[in-house]
């Protein structure tokens, strides 16, 4: 039997040609995409701003066009078969540029709307309406609202502070083209585009670069709120949000001590004016090198104090943890000290955070030698640990509160210094550097009393003016009275003491030689007075006529020059060669 004519010649002689049931076959049975060569972008997110590089990678996407153009348009939709149609915010022409083969391109993201886009390659220029679909992406290119890093988080309400926004990661440039920048605050959602309504905070910005806003913080801010940071390509009313983050707007606080040793075990305090633990019943405090974050850290590295003591809703005390540490090398580093009302990711900022700064332990062990005159001037070395040797670094020391001038960091066991006045008696040597304060937990060093007197000489029968230096002066009442138990100057034979005095009497059994009056201090290192060269004193304590006898004699301030008192071993001047005193007629 015959075989039937083929399905090929009966659709031929219906007239029906074959070339248009396979196109019609293929319509109905290939993707929109099937024509085209299928391209993979990298990367797959970018900022609202644009400006940065996407490629895309193929099998032959450029064989045999020696022209091209690309149009991004929405991930759901479909390219079309040329790409002269209207360019809109959602359908974008970009530049496409051919890299080293026909299998890889690339091109630089324009400012695009929050979304997911699809790239149409074609093989004429963007205007043509005759040009062919060459490749299309697989994948989308999706633009995400930019989270950029705020540089500082946190700061005091009610001041005006320039902080910057900086596209996150590296690079991010969420600005990208827009010439102008606006930014508002707000304890609510950000609007999606530029508003000045009651509840957003309007503050002015300023564009630095296609990755960096400069905002200065609207001074209306009320602690404590963390506010939502919004920031548009402008400040029109179309203006769009191209990024969000966080600022925390506090009250401020202060340290002490704000410096310490390294690896923590001190405790420290911190306080304000502002009842900045209202409510706070259990606050949580961590330090870290980087900046505070709005809320309790759920992740990274911060450092946490497990002592922390609230002592009233201004102040609280925390022990610093020993693992606030220098790192290699370092010989100071900034911790913030950032303190919030829990631990969960919830629990906000209750202050703005303060810089706390440590410094390689400190210790002081002794001075010597530890004894020096109460006028200073003495060269002396203190022992110990921990003395920075940098050339910038922080140090001083003192005696008693009294700096040591000319100060020398010899090595980081040895400081060398001079002494300044100080009033007579003993007093604790103080070292302080980066890491803070410390004493000396040796013996004390002390201020001996002693004077120097210029001039030194002068003739019997004069009333010289003399000049003494010591210390401690300003704290001595000077009497008029030369047996009253006020502080009087005399020139004296020997020492004055309890022994030259008969207790009850009211008369010296050995008075002074003579008095230097009309005592003037100058400052509590210096006084001058008077010299009586012409007059004596007698034990009734009146004055003679006659002249002292040539000699050497010395000048000594007494601090009670009441006949019976029973001096203190510290009541007078020590004697010592600069007080010497020579009634001579040269």
């Amino acid at each position: 039997m015959r075989k039937s004519t083929s399905t090929r010649s009966r659709l031929t002689r219906a007239g029906i040609a074959t070339g248009v049931i396979a196109a019609a076959v293929l319509a109905t049975a290939t993707p929109a995409f099937a024509a085209d060569t299928a391209v993979v972008l990298s990367p797959t997110t970018g900022p609202t701003g644009g400006g940065n590089t996407v490629t895309f990678t193929g099998t032959g996407v450029f064989t045999g066009s020696t022209t091209y153009s690309g149009r991004l348009i929405p991930g759901a939709g479909s390219c079309a078969a040329a790409p002269g149609t209207a360019n809109t915010t959602t359908n974008v022409t970009v530049a496409v540029s051919k890299v080293g083969n026909d299998n890889d391109g690339s091109f630089i993201a324009p400012s695009l709307p929050v979304g997911a886009y699809r790239l149409c390659l074609y093989n004429v220029a963007t205007t043509s309406t005759t040009g062919a679909l060459i490749g299309h992406s697989t994948n989308t290119y999706t633009v995400s609202l930019a989270s950029p890093t705020l540089s500082s988080t946190a700061g005091a309400a009610g001041t005006a502070t320039t902080v910057t926004a900086t596209g996150s990661p590296a690079g991010n440039t969420f600005i990208g083209a827009a010439t102008a920048v606006g930014a508002t605050f707000s304890t609510a959602a950000c609007p999606t585009t530029y508003t000045t309504t009651a509840g957003n905070i309007v503050a002015t910005a300023s564009k630095t670069s296609t990755s960096v806003a400069s905002i200065t913080t609207p001074t209306s801010l009320v602690a404590p709120n963390v506010y939502n940071v919004c920031i548009y390509n402008g400040t029109a009313g179309t203006s769009a949000l191209i990024g969000s983050t966080t600022y925390s707007a506090l009250p401020t606080v202060s340290l002490s001590p704000a410096v310490g040793p390294d690896a923590g075990g001190n405790t420290i305090t911190v306080s304000s004016t502002t009842a900045f633990l209202t409510g706070v019943a259990t606050p949580k405090v961590v330090f870290s090198r980087d900046n505070c974050t709005p809320y309790y850290p759920q992740t990274g590295t911060p450092i946490a104090s497990v002592t922390v003591n609230r002592i009233t809703d201004n102040k609280v005390a925390i022990l610093v943890p020993i693992g606030v540490v220098l790192n290699g090398g370092e010989t100071t580093a900034p911790y913030n000290v950032c303190i919030y009302t829990g631990t969960s990711s919830s629990d906000a900022l209750v202050a703005v955070p303060a810089t706390y700064t440590i410094a390689p332990a400190l210790g002081v062990t002794s001075i010597a030698p530890t004894a020096g005159p109460a006028q200073g001037g003495s060269l002396v070395t203190i022992t110990g640990s921990g003395f920075p040797t940098a050339a910038d670094a922080v140090v001083s020391a003192s005696v008693g509160g009294s700096p040591l001038t000319r100060v020398r960091v010899v090595n980081g066991t040895t400081i060398t210094g001079y002494t300044t006045a100080h009033a007579p008696g003993s007093a604790n040597v103080s070292v302080t550097t980066a890491a803070g304060t410390k004493n000396a937990v040796g013996t004390p060093y002390t201020y001996t009393y002693g004077i120097t007197v210029a001039p030194n000489t002068a003739p019997a029968g004069t009333t010289p003016y003399i000049d003494i230096l010591g210390a401690g002066f300003s704290s001595l009442t000077f009497g008029t009275s030369p047996q009253d138990n006020d502080t009087h100057v005399f020139m004296v034979d020997d020492r004055y003491s309890s022994a030259e005095a008969s207790p009850g009497s009211g008369t010296w059994n050995a008075p002074p030689v003579t008095e230097c009056t009309n005592v003037v201090p100058i400052s509590d290192t210096e006084i001058i007075c008077q010299l009586d060269l012409a007059n004596t004193l007698v034990a009734a304590g009146t004055t003679s006529t006659s002249d002292p006898a040539e000699g050497s004699y010395t000048i000594e301030v007494v601090t009670d020059a009441e006949p019976g008192a029973t001096l203190a071993a510290n009541a007078t001047s020590i004697i010592s060669s600069g007080s010497t005193f020579t009634v001579a007629p040269y």
